[in-house]
Order: C-alpha cells, then sequence, then structure tokens
C-alpha cells in the first residue's frame, strides 16, 4: 500500500518583493522528486515550472477568474 503525505511550505517575502521570487527559494528547501506540486498561476514562470519539472514532479496550478 502506498503512503500519502501532504506538505505546505511559507517563506517570508522580502519588502518590495512577491511570490515570484520567494517560490525559487521555497522549492530549493523541499525534496519535490515524485511530488505534485499546487500553486496559483502567478507562481507558473517559465523558471519556476523548469525548476519542478526538472525535480520529475508534477505541477497543478489554479486561478481566479
Amino acid at each position: 500500500m502506498q503512503r500519502k503525505q501532504a506538505f505546505f511550505g511559507e517563506v517570508k517575502t522580502k519588502d518590495k518583493s512577491n511570490e515570484i521570487i520567494s517560490i525559487p527559494e521555497l522549492l530549493d528547501l523541499l525534496d519535490l522528486k515524485g511530488a505534485v506540486v499546487t500553486m496559483r498561476a502567478m507562481g507558473c514562470q517559465k523558471d519556476i515550472v523548469k525548476k519542478i519539472v526538472n525535480e520529475k514532479s508534477g505541477l497543478s496550478y489554479w486561478s481566479k477568474r
């Protein structure tokens, strides 16, 4: 039987910054191999997506209408 786990991560953004800068810092702290990463559409920048895909992970994003 396969174990399922959920992890939530958070890093504080620097003053005058945003989540696009902080997401790569958070991803560097996590072992993403085989994980499904979920984030808002704002975080789906090319470099962020490449980092997730290079770790052999899946990506799911959501967007508000």
